[in-house]
């Protein structure tokens, strides 16, 4: 068993030592909405301040100790064999005594709006009713000058709070119960019956003048006692920086060429990274689906990585003899993978009975010339569905015509690098992929209730759902002018309707219903179409944008229905009253009513010039939070229209990860509902010029990144975390990289099944 990545903490004390360390957290616990503190009041032993259950198990807090309850096997816990039999239950208490220390005081924070009742047995003293439940609680006072803060949010977390003056070396833990305890490699591992527990490197830092200081810091260990060493000092006069957790980031580990494309999440928090393979040496897992190269230039390489990065969980490649590439990623309920992408391979992996088994190709002439590779006879849409353990195919077909299909190839809406690989792959409540993309195909296949039958201008929005074996179209339409019309994202409204987001370039595109905006403004404008559920006809649509250029690139819903969609603007772009803006700017959000007749309200972000964001992930919280990710710098312009694009300047928030930036870095952003102020701003990079070759990456609902990078290119820099499964790139040139950040803002808060099912959100913004 393995927690996650260490961090450090706010502290409100102008100049203090925060040392972060990840207790035991068990599996999949980490990636849900956090874990909960319950208080005693009467239910446990009178030393028991709090309560948090965990998968398998629970820890207890104390004034001077944790307790933690391990279980694995048996029915509930255990790794099933073969059908019908588990592996033998197992648990395991062992306690951590914070020696020489003992909390004066104590609180909850970050309270939940619900409570718990303990009404188990027939002896009323050991109820309990109304119980408070926390996310976060704080010991204060543990030793003098010293606080310990708990967290749940990401897993169960432990931070101690060093304020100046104080000695760190006063912190002494001694472990009771447990079968073994050794520090190797500058992880703790403590061994126990029902498994081992490992936890990571501690964590310390100080900030000056906007530049991250490390503050070196060890585990002592001295038999069953662990203390902590700080062999460099530190600066007792400054503040801590205050950080989110960055869970990990990671290389892919290819040896050969690897670029990165697209990244997508599960319900335990994997990662799943996609990118374009250069041949042998990308690392496939024992039984992959494909473990060797295809041929052509380049396959799909695809890996799910660890929920704390640490291994991979499997890795394949997927290809024919052509080129294949992955554009966006999606998982189901039962968590297996579908990818979208296109291929030129006459021999692309197909399943009996799919849809479309046969390679139709393009009559245009050959693209892709710029990232390392052509399709020298044309594209077709590539949709695949892998099972979980990516030993085999669930489903996979062709999807196309006799043009190229999946590719926006035409400028003006070719405006960034990466933007040809655009498009979007969802499943839909009833676990069926619905599939937004461009095509220039006269005969992709349509549906009898498709609301556009033909192909209307040089390229057209496509828009399809495909049954989840992928063997037949369930329904499947053209959308777009006369012009050139391209389709980037989808979302599904919690009634079913679809709502689609891209680029116009005709001002006879199809609109219905009354419109924010009905007319075409300038030389290309953002749409977004809602397709009803009822019977698949145009529901609703409306332009974005004014006079000048202006694309969307991806579409939210909140919980209300509103759209909100991200996308790219050379002015004069609206900004509402009352939101947070950086005027001048060329990124822009906005948010529509659900029926798409009126905009709500509008806005620029960035750093009030030609910035020229690349969007590569969006969402919108249940609670309304905003969350951006893109990229900027040396990799663009792709020749669309782009003259500067950098990182330089944009605004960034005093607990960023990263203040500084090379011009050529991710940015990642929350702002507060209805984006009324900033919540969070930061960069993240290295030396090399970050980017994505295109695709889509994802933030699931807790605002945690999924992102795909193409990294260290050029033999530069990436950031990696330490225990990351690969830390350097192999490969001569670049390696497909993959980030995953949890944002930590206290943006939700699910009810238990003792309260009310409903959603409960915080009323103040974050901060």
């Amino acid at each position: 068993m393995r927690s996650p990545l260490l961090r450090t903490v706010l502290c409100s004390a102008a100049s203090v030592l925060a040392i972060g360390l990840a207790g035991h957290d068990h599996t999949h616990e980490h990636t849900s909405t956090g874990l909960e503190f319950h208080a005693n009041k009467g239910q446990w032993p009178d030393q028991v301040l709090y309560r948090c259950r965990t998968t398998g198990g629970a820890v207890f807090v104390e004034r001077s100790a944790f307790t933690y309850v391990l279980a694995t096997g048996g029915p509930e816990h255990g790794v099933r064999t073969e059908p019908g039999r588990d592996l033998p239950w197992k648990a395991h208490a062992y306690r951590v005594h914070f020696e020489g220390g003992r909390a004066q005081d104590e609180r909850g924070l970050e309270p939940k709006r619900h409570y718990v009742n303990y009404f188990l047995g027939n002896d009323r003293s050991k109820w309990a009713g109304r119980v408070p439940v926390y996310r976060t609680i704080e010991l204060q006072e543990v030793y003098p000058g010293i606080g310990l803060r708990v967290d749940g949010h990401n897993g169960f977390k432990y931070d101690w709070l060093v304020a100046a003056g104080a000695d760190p070396a006063q912190i002494a833990l001694r472990f009771e119960g447990h079968d073994g305890l050794r520090v190797a490699d500058g992880l703790l591992y403590v061994s126990t019956s029902a498994g081992e527990v490992i936890e990571q490197r501690p964590v310390a830092w100080q900030e000056r003048g906007g530049q991250r200081i490390p503050v070196t810091v060890n585990y002592l260990q001295r038999g069953e006692r662990i203390t902590f060493e700080l062999p460099a000092g530190y600066d007792r006069g400054l503040p801590l920086v205050i950080d989110p957790i960055v869970n990990f980031s990671s290389y892919s580990g290819s040896n050969a060429d690897n670029f990165g494309y697209t990244a997508t999440y599960d319900s335990e928090g994997h990662l799943y990274g996609g990118g374009s393979a250069f041949g042998i040496g990308y690392p496939v897992s024992l039984g992959a689906f494909q473990s060797t190269f295809g041929g052509g230039t380049v396959d799909m390489g695809i890996s799910k990585f660890l929920p704390d990065g640490t291994d991979l969980v499997w890795s394949t490649y997927i290809g024919g003899t052509g080129n294949d590439l992955p554009h966006s990623m999606v998982v189901n309920a039962e968590d297996e993978l579908f990818i979208l992408g296109t291929t030129g391979s006459v021999n692309f992996p197909v399943t009996a009975g799919c849809l479309d088994p046969a390679f139709s190709g393009g009559s245009l002439p050959p693209f892709g010339g710029s990232y390392g590779f052509t399709y020298s006879t044309g594209t077709d849409i590539a949709v695949v569905h892998l099972t979980q353990d990516a030993t085999d195919l669930v489903g996979s077909t062709y999807l196309g015509g006799s043009g190229n299909d999946g590719l926006n190839q035409f400028v003006p809406l070719l405006r960034n690098y990466g933007d040809p690989y655009r498009g979007e792959i969802i499943v839909d409540s009833d676990g069926r992929p619905v599939i937004a993309t461009s095509t220039v195909s006269t005969d992709m296949p349509v549906s009898s209730d498709a609301y556009q039958t033909s192909l209307a201008g040089g390229l057209d929005a496509y828009i399809c759902r495909l049954d989840p074996q992928l063997t037949s179209l369930l329904w499947g339409t053209y959308y777009g002018g006369s012009g050139n019309d391209a389709g980037f994202g989808v979302q599904q409204a919690p009634g079913g309707d679809l709502y689609i987001t891209g680029g116009a370039a005709s001002a006879n595109l199809p609109m219905v219903g009354a419109s924010a905006d009905g007319t075409f403004g300038g030389q290309v404008d953002g749409f977004i179409a809602r397709f009803s559920a009822a019977d698949n006809s145009l529901a609703a649509t409306t332009f974005v944008g004014g006079a000048g250029f202006d694309q969307s690139y991806f579409v939210q819903l909140d919980v209300q229905g509103n759209a909100y969609v991200v996308g790219q603007t050379t002015g004069p772009f609206p900004i509402s009253a009352g939101v947070y803006s950086n005027p001048n700017s060329t990124q822009f959000i906005q948010k529509f009513t659900a029926d798409l007749s009126a905009s709500v309200w509008s806005t620029l972000i960035g750093s009030g010039g030609n910035e020229n964001i690349s969007p590569s992930a969006f969402l919108v919280s249940d609670c309304g939070q905003i969350y951006f990710s893109g990229w900027g710098g040396n990799t663009n312009p792709a020749g669309g229209g782009v003259t500067t694009s950098t990182t330089t300047g944009l605004p960034v928030t005093s607990d960023a990860y990263d203040s500084t930036t090379d011009g050529s870095d991710f940015y990642l952003m929350v702002l507060n509902p209805d984006a009324t102020s900033l919540a969070y701003a930061t960069f993240f990079g290295g030396s090399a010029a970050e980017h994505v070759d295109g695709g889509t990456s994802r933030f699931d609902k807790n605002g945690i990144v999924y992102q795909a990078v193409c990294a260290g290119c050029g033999g530069q820099s990436f950031p990696t975390t330490p225990g990351a499964y690969s830390t350097t790139n192999n490969s001569s040139n670049c390696n497909l990289g993959v980030f995953k950040i949890d944002f930590q803002q206290n943006v939700q808060v699910n009810i238990d099944v003792s309260a009310p099912e409903e959603l409960v959100c915080l009323d103040s913004p974050i901060d």
